[in-house]
């Protein structure tokens, strides 16, 4: 709230500021209101300072903004801090004004969200993400055998082996980092893994030195395939354009079995299990 210590010279430092932490662009960051003195008897002199926290004294805002002697200058520091301004009139009267910035912080705990199930079980997901600005958005991905895309904690009942990502907006439009959950379907016989239905062939499988992912529909060009373990650990997030097909090499993995998505606009489309030797 501006203050009036002696006279009629109002100072607007601006609205309090929330920013998101790898999003924000200090090119087209400024403070101070529009216009940031009114009243009194201009010309206006801005200062812009901090306050030591625990402590009476104040310093330049000088590491946080590109020029503190102007009347809109432009944040240079991406940080929470609480920025001071003084605007004195041509006659000496002053008023002063306070603006808060607040920074997003982004949190995820690294607890590994696995589930095992056997065919037929469902299991409920979660996330342990904090920070930004609440309240928050959920983005479940893919849309596959979910209760809800947006939900905190979906139910889903996947038919295979499956890796569900999360993207989490806050209130501001801030952007958490990535989060998933994998639910592990054991497969019951050998002939059940290479038993799904898929829009693509894969050849040779086993991967013995490499093979090669080729759509049964050529038409399907904006396409994204992932490869990940049984645990959900990604390997390969390839974007193949016009020609789709593309290669798998066995040097790339550790031998063991892998889970191949394949995406389009986010859902999926079919999912293949391949052997590396």
């Amino acid at each position: 709230m501006p203050i009036s210590i002696v006279g009629q010279v109002i100072a607007d430092a601006g609205p309090d500021l929330k920013l998101c932490i790898n999003q924000t662009n200090l090119d087209s960051t400024f403070l101070g209101g529009n216009p940031t003195a009114i009243g009194g008897t201009p010309p206006y002199k801005y200062i812009w300072y901090t306050k030591i926290p625990g402590s009476k004294y104040i310093k330049s805002a000088s590491g946080y903004l590109n020029d503190t002697s102007i009347s809109n200058p432009k944040l240079i520091y991406l940080g929470s801090v609480d920025l001071h301004l003084m605007v004195i009139d041509g006659k000496g009267d002053f008023s002063y004004d306070e603006v808060k910035v607040k920074v997003s912080s982004n949190a995820m705990t690294t607890d590994q969200k696995v589930r095992y199930i056997t065919k037929g079980q469902s299991v409920e997901l979660y996330t342990l993400y904090q920070g930004g600005f609440p309240p928050y958005k959920y983005f479940w991905t893919p849309n596959y055998n979910i209760s809800d895309t947006n939900a905190a904690k979906p139910i889903v009942k996947p038919d295979t082996s499956l890796t569900y990502y999360l993207k989490i907006v806050d209130s501001v439009g801030c952007i958490g980092p990535m989060d998933n959950f994998t639910i592990y379907l054991y497969p019951t016989s050998l002939k059940e893994l290479n038993s799904e239905s898929v829009p693509f062939e894969i050849f040779p499988n086993p991967v013995i030195d490499f093979s090669t992912l080729r759509l049964k529909n050529q038409g399907m060009k904006q396409f994204k395939v992932r490869i990940t373990d049984l645990l959900g650990n990604e390997y390969v997030l390839l974007e193949p354009s016009g020609f789709g097909e593309f290669k798998i090499h066995n040097s790339d993995f550790k031998k063991g079995i892998y889970l191949v998505q394949v995406f389009d606009e986010n859902n999926i489309v079919g999912h293949r299990k391949i052997f590396i030797n």
